[in-house]
């Protein structure tokens, strides 16, 4: 039987975080979250959650260099990047980073249910 899933919410708004937390553990999975990019490098480290919704507009450390220091501790994570900005040269840059997905805000909430359960099930598929 596979381990819950652990799912790591980083946005500097407290109320989306919450309401993320909500809506996924309510789908089974082991949410945490954290409000900026230091405090998700940190439970990162700690956790090893397997996917992660990240905002790129923090302040401090913002999305894009939390998610290549993400890359550090783990080569291959699983990060949905979350941005108000539909920008092609930005999410082509973030593609090749690495980056998972990327959904422009607002975001549509059954696109972020499809692409973490997509995940969940690719990591399922791997144990």
């Amino acid at each position: 039987m596979p381990e819950k899933i652990k799912l790591l919410v980083v946005d500097d708004e407290e109320l989306i975080c919450n309401y993320v937390e909500q809506r996924f553990k309510k789908k089974g999975f082991d949410v945490l979250f954290a409000l900026s990019g230091e405090e998700a490098l940190v439970i990162f480290e700690k956790e090893r959650p397997d996917i992660v919704i990240l905002d790129i507009m923090m302040q401090g450390i913002n999305g894009i260099e939390t998610f290549k220091r993400i890359k550090k501790i783990c080569p291959n994570p699983k990060v949905i990047i979350v941005s108000a900005l539909d920008n092609n040269e930005q999410i082509e840059y973030l593609k090749t980073l690495g980056v998972s997905s990327y959904l422009t805000k607002p975001i549509l909430l059954k696109d972020l249910d499809n692409l973490v359960v997509k995940f969940a099930d690719e990591i399922n598929s791997k144990i």
